[in-house]
């Protein structure tokens, strides 16, 4: 690159001193010639040193992708770009192939400016172009789009485990095939099986904001909660969670409103019929009892020997076996307990320090209202008995 070379020199006083030069002015006579000293380094930079670095891009289905990035060569061709990518895959649509090309000349005062070229090609699976299309030269900074087939659809699969005929893996027929139509190819469940057990874990992928919600959500659950069940749970992008069905409302209605449409990598677990309760939390002795038929709430607290003076009653929960959740709920003055099934988990928090100060409240609260209306009752009492008089 003649246009400008660069003299480096050092000076008496050792400072650096750098001299700009046109070559090939220089060299034509145009310009004076430079007398060299003891020392000076001379710098002629290459033109491909100069040069921004040409690629083109190709996204999409191809099997060195999804993003191919491939040195800008002169007469490549999209076939060219196609097979350098490692050529279609199965779920291609070659019909569509798009590349975009960047303008060099667009107006900036314009609010409809053209900001690139589109072109749009079908391409044979043989990566060979119809008529007119073969050989397309591509550009510097070209991007080849090449889409997943909107007919493509690749094999998605289900798994049932526990008391079911035929545990294992099961493809995915329709994609409206529900719980229950899979439940008829998979035999059934078991004499054994407790259809109101049953879990279904489904993966999901959190937003950012969802996932900063449920930390906010774990971070205000007490600490008997985080000691048990939420033990180690850590909330993620990629996880699997657990879908709140009704497997025996399905079994009585299927195809109602309570079946659900599978996805794939659903996994169904069948639980065998559980025959206990489990009693954790602030109660006297958190134990594992046996489940009886129309006991209630207050009748498994009494079996694990009942609330202690720190237990937080009001905020008491049942975890079933489906991973469903239903907590105590306020009538007044009274808590309504929820019910407890088969293998239940009854969670009874501890008060916190907040938690006391506000029952001391309520409580203070209570007996001046009382006291209020005990006062009432027997001005009351008395004007009747002066009246009598």
């Amino acid at each position: 690159f003649t246009a400008c070379i660069n003299v480096v020199r050092t000076r008496d006083a050792l400072s650096v001193e750098n001299i700009s030069i046109n070559l090939a002015d220089m060299m034509s006579g145009k310009t004076e010639d430079l007398l060299l000293r003891r020392e000076d380094q001379i710098i002629i930079p290459s033109k491909f040193e100069l040069r921004e670095g040409a690629f083109i891009k190709i996204i999409g289905e191809v099997n060195q992708g999804p993003e191919v990035n491939l040195d800008y060569t002169s007469n490549l061709t999209l076939e060219d770009a196609i097979i350098r990518s490692g050529g279609f895959k199965e779920s291609a649509a070659t019909s569509q192939i798009e590349i975009v090309r960047r303008k060099r000349d667009v107006n900036v005062q314009s609010a409809t400016a053209q900001i690139a070229d589109i072109f749009i090609f079908d391409v044979n699976r043989d990566l060979t172009l119809d008529g007119n299309d073969s050989h397309f030269i591509l550009e510097p900074y070209d991007e080849v789009l090449v889409r997943p087939s909107s007919n493509y659809q690749p094999q998605t699969f289900v798994t049932f485990q526990g008391e079911i005929v035929s545990p294992g893996i099961y493809g995915i027929k329709s994609k409206d095939e529900k719980l229950s139509d899979l439940l008829i190819r998979a035999g059934g469940l078991t004499a054994q099986a407790y259809a109101n057990g049953a879990t279904l874990l489904r993966k999901v992928t959190l937003s950012d904001e969802e996932i900063e919600q449920r930390n906010r959500a774990v971070s205000e659950i007490s600490d008997d909660a985080k000691k048990g069940r939420f033990e180690g749970e850590a909330v993620v992008k990629d996880k699997q969670e657990a879908i709140g069905i009704d497997l025996g409302r399905i079994l009585r209605n299927p195809g109602g409103k309570e079946d659900i449409i599978l996805q794939d990598g659903d996994i169904i677990d069948i639980p065998k019929r559980l025959e206990t309760v489990r009693l954790q939390g602030e109660l006297l002795f958190p134990t594992t009892v046996k489940f009886r038929s129309g006991s209630s709430f207050m009748d498994y607290v009494s079996q694990g020997g009942g609330f202690t003076r720190m237990s937080l009653k009001r905020k008491s929960y049942v975890i079933y076996p489906n991973g469903s959740i239903d907590r105590t709920r306020k009538f007044m003055f009274f808590n309504i307990y929820p019910k407890v099934e088969p293998g239940s988990e009854i969670h009874v928090p501890q008060r916190t320090q907040s938690d006391l100060a506000e029952a001391q409240r309520a409580m203070q609260s209570i007996i001046g209202i009382s006291s209020t209306l005990m006062t009432l009752i027997t001005t009351v009492l008395a004007f009747k008995v002066l009246g009598a008089n």
